[in-house]
């Protein structure tokens, strides 16, 4: 298991997330003992004994849009950061799957280079990123079909 489910309070999963925005203040009683974050990769942390453990999370119905300049030339501590899926349909969460960053990159750009899941677009981004901080480069993921494509590389931390 990529992250421990005893590490959130699963009775308190918000019961409505529906509109924009990460919601990532709603989900505070759900990371119970986590340490909100505003890090350019993750959003919580929490001690754990020799190690931090620090997650991302994101919240969507399906299709989630990423900045993959972000994703380039990661360290092994950012490639370890869980990726934390919160999956709704029409604002009630139906699932939460957790899988890190590293395995994430590495299958997309296996088998998604189409949709510009390649470490030449990650790269250029990058360096546009240095000249004009606020310039994204965006690629879709449909997280609902990637799971079903590559279950393996997802866990189930909650379903309802």
């Amino acid at each position: 298991m990529r992250v421990d489910k005893s590490l959130f309070d699963l009775d308190k999963i918000p019961t409505d997330i529906s509109g924009q925005g990460g919601k990532e203040n709603i989900f505070a009683a759900f990371f119970c003992g986590w340490k909100r974050i505003n890090a350019p990769l993750h959003d919580w942390e929490y001690p754990d004994l020799n190690k931090t453990i620090r997650i991302e999370l994101k919240k969507q119905s399906g299709i989630q849009w990423f900045d993959s300049g972000k994703y380039y030339n990661l360290t092994l501590e950012d490639r370890n950061i869980i990726l934390l899926f919160v999956m709704h349909k029409k604002g009630s969460i139906d699932k939460i799957y957790a899988t890190t960053i590293g395995e994430f990159i590495d299958w997309l750009t296996q088998n998604h280079a189409k949709n510009g899941w390649t470490e030449e677009v990650m790269k250029v981004a990058s360096e546009f990123r240095l000249s004009y901080p606020t310039l994204q480069f965006k690629a879709q993921v449909n997280i609902r079909k990637m799971v079903q494509q590559a279950p393996n590389l997802f866990d189930i931390v909650y379903s309802k």
